[in-house]
């Protein structure tokens, strides 16, 4: 796909956010969550780093960004043991622990007590110590030069693109799981992560469903939501947001508020 290439159907498109939008708030409103509370729900990312243990930590639970590796690994309930594996988040003291991801497998293993088959683990120390060497090889072990890069590498679509790209090197690790590592990435003074969305099957179902892109394309999808972000003048990360919360039904944005089964595609999508 160009990255000059234009949303199709501009106006519906518009239109169909603006709805989105609406749609979300009411409902969250309605579930007792305030007006500011909701604004400031879309408009803050997930991790705000201060340090290369934030982006370390920020990169442990989104690694685990998949359905059954979510099920499996349960960062949020296991995190204290994780932290106590990976050196309270400290790069350096991963690879300096651990000559390969074996050995952060036979970590976990123990730690866990797990049996046999424990395939999800091993994938998820694969992408944890394959991030450690990126950051490593990259000269990016520290903050400000890791900041610096970040920030660099996000002033236009296509450097956008490029940065996604060059986490392919880092095992398990799609288009989806770095778009998100990047868009809930909160650096100090830098709005870097409201350029980016995470092109997963909730969006994807949207931006297709809806005709905005002709197939099930990740890429396509990530470069799409940029052009509506202009055509909208609100950030990329915004509209992951309303659309995520929206169409998931898990308004885990929102004080307490963790799921609201709705009839978001009765509404809006064609299936």
């Amino acid at each position: 796909m160009s990255y000059e290439n234009k949303l199709k159907n501009s106006e519906r498109a518009i239109e169909f956010y603006n709805a989105c939008y609406y749609f979300l708030k009411k409902r969250v409103i309605a579930l007792g969550a305030s007006e500011e509370e909701f604004k400031e729900g879309i408009r803050k990312p997930d991790f705000p780093c201060y340090s290369m243990e934030d982006v370390m930590r920020a990169y442990a639970c989104i690694a685990q960004d998949k359905t059954v590796s979510c099920n499996v690994i349960q960062f949020a309930k296991n995190e204290k043991q994780i932290q106590k594996c990976l050196f309270d988040w400290k790069i350096d003291r991963i690879l300096s622990a651990y000559s390969s991801s074996d050995e952060l497998t036979e970590r976990f293993v123990e730690e866990f007590k797990l049996g046999k088959k424990h395939t999800t683990w091993e994938k998820y120390a694969a992408s944890i110590y394959g991030f450690c060497k990126f950051v490593k090889e990259l000269k990016l072990l520290k903050f400000d030069d890791f900041s610096c890069y970040i920030q660099e590498n996000s002033k236009t679509l296509k450097k956008r693109l490029e940065l996604i790209s060059r986490f392919d090197k880092i095992p398990d690790v799609g288009m989806a799981v770095a778009a998100n590592f990047l868009k809930e990435l909160g650096l100090p003074k830098s709005n870097s992560y409201s350029l980016y969305s995470k092109p997963d099957t909730h969006m994807l179902d949207i931006m297709h469903g809806c005709g905005f892109i002709r197939c099930r394309n990740e890429e396509d999808c990530f470069v799409a939501v940029d052009e509506l972000s202009r055509l909208c003048d609100v950030s990329p990360y915004k509209i992951d947001k309303v659309f995520y919360c929206a169409k998931s039904g898990n308004y885990y944005l929102f004080r307490s508020i963790r799921k609201f089964e709705d009839q978001f595609a009765k509404y809006f999508v064609k299936k």
